[in-house]
């Protein structure tokens, strides 16, 4: 179908095309030239909502600086400023713009949406992470984690070692373990063994990973 979409596209026939590049996305959600096609012919069509659609869907499955600056100016077309600045802080992220990826993020920090300003606090944290600015990402992911769920354990527990603070890494490790499920448990005593190994604890290391 996407194919077929390519050669109707090419006859002028533009509707068609939309149809036929809908159902291959429709067969495979993974085809990401398919979402480029969908995106640029709803904008050549002024269409910017739906444009915004497809461009962000493929910024979220292969987010680049092209992709990501793509999806915010079709959003910002179609009237939604605060998913704009966030993939703006994406793609500024990619560039290693961080004080403009941060200055992004914190324009959308008091969002009426929640999900929106969970995204500024995942764009926020980036952004002092590549400017190193170490207690200001601490903070920041410390909010963004404030639930204490399984995933926010997990990536607490990842931002802890990116700070070398294995100590605070094991203890996040420890109360995930706690939560989890059977099945999840497995990669959660793989870091534990990590961590161990790192602090030079080798039967510590060695149980945990034989636990994985």
């Amino acid at each position: 179908y996407f194919l077929y979409g390519n050669t109707l596209d090419a006859l002028g026939k533009k509707d068609e095309a939309l149809l036929a590049w809908q159902k291959a996305i429709a067969l495979n959600p993974q085809a990401l030239d398919v979402y480029e096609q969908i995106g640029k012919a709803y904008w050549q069509k002024n269409d910017f909502a739906k444009a915004a659609v497809a461009f962000e869907s493929l910024a979220q499955k292969a987010p680049s600086r092209v992709t990501t600056l793509r999806a915010a100016n079709a959003l910002e077309r179609a009237g939604k400023a605060n998913r704009a600045h966030y993939w703006k802080a994406v793609a500024a992220g990619f560039t290693g713009d961080f004080p403009h990826a941060l200055a992004e993020a914190k324009q959308i920090e008091n969002a009426p949406d929640p999900a929106m300003r969970t995204l500024a606090l995942q764009a926020t944290a980036e952004a002092y992470r590549g400017m190193r600015q170490r207690d200001n990402y601490l903070k920041t992911m410390l909010q963004l984690t404030a639930k204490n769920t399984l995933a926010d354990l997990m990536l607490m527990a990842q931002a802890y070692a990116e700070l070398d603070r294995f100590d605070k890494r094991k203890e996040c490790l420890l109360q995930a373990l706690q939560i989890a499920t059977p099945q999840d448990k497995a990669p959660i005593y793989y870091q534990l063994g990590v961590v161990a190994q790192t602090r030079g604890v080798q039967d510590e290391a060695e149980k945990a990973l034989d636990s994985a």
